[in-house]
Parts: C-alpha cells; structure tokens; sequence
C-alpha cells in the first residue's frame, strides 16, 4: 500500500546513527541515552564571516558546546499600519536568547560557527524518548523569563573514538593540464576543493569517511561513483521521473546510479548557453555545465528527489576545447590519508571508460 511505502521510506531517512551520549540543560539537569539526529541531514555549521558551511554526523564529533552570545527580554509588538516601519509595542516582555554554537571533532580540532537548528532525539537508559533541540535561537513566551528557559548547553559523547583527520594528495598525467580536483564526501554531502600545482593536488585533513574524486583537464574529466549499479528496472524508474525534476538548466542528462531498491545516486551531467536569468552568455559563445549527485528515494511506487551536491562546475569559454568524462572506478572509494596517481600512459590506462563527450 502506498502509506506503507512511503512510512518505510520515513523510517529509513531517520535511521541515522545513534551514539551514546550525555547531554547538560541550562537549568543544571542532565540525562544519558543514545542520541540521533531526526531527519535525513547531517549537523550543519555556518563558519563565522563566511558563507561556508561545515556538515557532520554524530560519529564525527567529540562533543558539542552551546555558548550564549546574547539574551534580552523584549517588549512584542506589531506594525502599526500595513507596509509601514512603525510598530505598535505591546504589554509584557518575552525573553530572547542567540547562540554560538562549537563543536569538537574526533580530530580533536574545535570549530565555532552558528548551528542550522535541529532536532536530536535522545533514547534514554530507561527505553523513553525525548527530544533534544540545538538552536540558533530561542524566542520564548511572554511572561517568560531568561532563567526559566531551558536548552542544552552541552553534549559529550563518552565512547567516541579519537581518529587522525589525514589529507589526501596524488597526480594526474596524460589527461591533459591539471585545472580542478575535487572530493565528494559521501557520507556528509560535502564537496572538497583541492589546491592544485602543476599536475600535483592536495587535499586538506579529512575525517573518517569514503570520498569520490572528480578531476577535470583542460582535455577531460575524470570521475568515480561509489556503490554498485542499480538494478536495470529501477534506473528506468529514475529515468522517468527525472524530466520532472525542477532545474535550472534545461538540457540534462541521467547518466548512471548507484544504490539499493530504496536509495540511489545518480551522476547527472547538465548545460546551458545563458548562466542567469537576465540571459547573459559565456564569452566566445561557450556555455556552463555541471555534473551532478542526484539523491533519490522510493516511496514504494516511484523515486522522489531528495538532495543534490555539484561535485564539478565550470563555465567554458567558446575557444575551449571539448571535454571527454572517463570514469575510472578506483576514484569512487578514495579515503583520508590516500594518494592517487593517475596516469594515462599506465598499462590498462587505469581502466579508464569514456563515458561521453561534454559539449
């Protein structure tokens, strides 16, 4: 039945990773238990006077500490005409607090940044359940009091295991010169940039986890995908839904996916003329293209879009030549403290796979 699917489809994002945990509350309690994160989404920090954010899972982490940066008691209060800055303030006061959020990781570095709120549920040593919620924020009630607000001020997960954040370095010859390098982080959703130098790149120290490695030449593209195919029935599934996928950029094409009968990830490769909605184009008459990660789900009857990451994105000048994507599958499974060498001239050629050209 179609409510059974799409129940087990609920079930299975929630299912992440529980891990022993203490937590600490504002009013001096605490409680144990195993914590999860609810929702499909890893724990995301937003690095102070940047854009970038960080993303997480539980195992990453050491401990998690809320800092109160401000807190005030408010007066609420409406506009007083529709379209207008004045406001009308109202009887009462309601407290409001602002955090800063740092977190630890297994590595042992310490990064502080403002949290995307989320919900944590923390399975006590008794079987209860109770929710656990990291703010950015909190706006309390009218008639509410800083002191009688309560929030976690800390989490601390006793059993986790101390690991060395390694970096990843390697080469590329034959394919042409070296642009771009990037990582995929699978677990985590995240995409790594490498600083490149000549036909050399380096990756910054990377947690525990298995990456996917693009590497685009100024001749091609390199890539790996990590998993195994999915089934032939399934890709079809995927390739009738994914016209409907709501994009920006016109031309699309699904090329392959990994996964199970109920998750997949898809590599998608997309371009188009004009970059922004105002119609403006690349110079020389070029155009941009990406390739995509497409994550799907199976409600029981059809796949659904989920997330999606840009592990390659480039804008191409008209005097460019076209480029050629060769899969080469060693590049689906990279891990932290690896170095890569890939060589065209190598015997086998890496088992590289021309895949398509990317014009």
């Amino acid at each position: 039945m179609k409510w059974l699917g799409i129940l087990g489809a609920l079930l299975a994002c929630s299912a992440l990773a529980a891990e022993s945990a203490e937590v600490r509350f504002s009013d001096g309690s605490s409680a144990v238990g195993e914590l999860s994160i609810m929702g499909a989404r890893p724990l995301i920090l937003r690095l102070p006077d940047s854009k970038i954010q960080r993303k997480f899972t539980l195992p990453d982490l050491a401990g998690i500490t809320q800092l109160v940066e401000t807190e005030t008691m408010n007066r609420p209060w409406l506009y007083t005409e529709a379209g207008k800055a004045g406001k009308t303030y109202l009887e009462g006061e309601y407290p409001f607090v602002n955090f800063a959020t740092e977190v630890e990781l297994i590595s042992g570095e310490k990064l502080r940044g403002h949290v995307i709120s989320a919900v944590l549920l923390l399975r006590g040593e008794d079987g209860k359940k109770r929710k656990v919620f990291l703010n950015r924020q909190i706006r309390g009630k009218v008639g509410e009091t800083l002191e009688s607000l309560v929030y976690p001020v800390s989490v601390r997960f006793p059993l986790v295991v101390k690991a060395e954040a390694k970096p990843v370095s390697g080469r590329v010859a034959g394919y042409g010169r070296l642009e771009a390098a990037t990582l995929l982080d699978v677990e985590r959703g995240v995409v790594i940039h490498a600083k490149c130098d000549g036909e050399n790149f380096t990756f910054p120290p990377l947690l525990p986890g298995c990456y996917e490695m693009y590497v685009r030449t100024d001749r091609a593209v390199l890539y790996g995908l990590n998993g195994t195919p999915v089934a032939p029935d399934e890709f079809a599934g995927m390739r009738k839904v994914f016209p409907l996928a709501d994009d920006f950029f016109r031309e699309r094409w699904l090329l392959e996916a990994n996964g199970g009968a109920r998750h997949a990830r898809a590599l998608v490769y997309k371009r188009r003329g004009d970059y922004y909605a105002a119609g403006q184009h690349t110079p020389d008459g070029g155009y941009v293209w990406h390739l995509d990660i497409w994550n799907f789900h199976c409600d029981g009857e059809t796949w659904k879009l989920d997330t999606r990451q840009i592990p390659v994105r480039y804008k191409q000048p008209g005097r460019d030549s076209v480029r050629k994507l060769f899969k080469i599958q060693r590049l689906g499974s990279v891990k932290p403290g690896d170095r890569v060498e890939i060589n065209a001239a190598r015997e086998g050629n890496d088992g590289a796979v021309f895949i398509r050209n990317l014009d």
